[in-house]
């Protein structure tokens, strides 16, 4: 915050007030410093009461944590909730005026991010279901092994020894698999 706030009086001293003032004083004029004229005729002031209090429920107080401006008692809170109900007498659109305060603030404006964003939120989510799929996954897979190995110990011909151990070795070459089956039997009979 401390930054921010130095990073703002800086850019402040380095900016001509002179042009800036002059540029400003004619857009606010013509469209209320949100950059475009107001989407809707102004509203009633029922409407302009319960729009307020929507829109300050959707933004996010910068002075607070994790509060809206609608919660918060802070100056900052106080002045956006009267920018926003200004912006409402205007005419703006909710859109314009969410537009206006993250063009302000930022994306943290908003006290619910975006749809787009929503990836950020759910990725951790699904990155662990599938953790805990192949868990699960290598876990089953070794009890399956343990089974058959089990399995051929219980044999007791040496036929269904060889068709078991058949079943469930996967070595690649027949001569391999061949040694493997004599080092079986060898371990058995020991």
């Amino acid at each position: 915050m401390v930054i921010y706030i130095f990073f703002m009086t800086f850019q402040f001293a380095l900016a001509d007030p002179v042009s800036d003032m002059s540029v400003q004083k004619e857009q606010s004029s013509m469209d209320g410093g949100v950059g475009e004229p107001p989407a809707l005729e102004p509203p009633s002031k029922l409407e302009v009461e319960r729009r307020t209090y929507d829109l300050s429920k959707i933004l996010r107080c910068p002075v607070c944590q994790g509060l809206s401006v609608a919660d918060s008692r802070s100056d900052a809170a106080v002045a956006m909730k009267m920018r926003i109900q200004e912006l409402v007498e205007q005419g703006y659109s909710d859109d314009q005026i969410t537009n206006y305060f993250i063009g302000r603030y930022g994306e943290w404006a908003l006290l619910k991010p975006k749809y787009e964003h929503r990836f950020v939120w759910i990725a951790p989510i699904v990155a662990s279901l599938f953790g805990l799929g192949f868990v699960g996954w290598r876990i089953n897979r070794s009890r399956g092994n343990e089974k058959s190995e089990a399995r051929i110990k219980e044999s007791s011909t040496e036929g269904e020894r060889k068709s078991l151990m058949d079943e469930s070795c996967n070595v690649e070459s027949k001569e391999q698999r061949k040694s493997y089956r004599e080092q079986l039997l060898r371990e058995l009979e020991d």
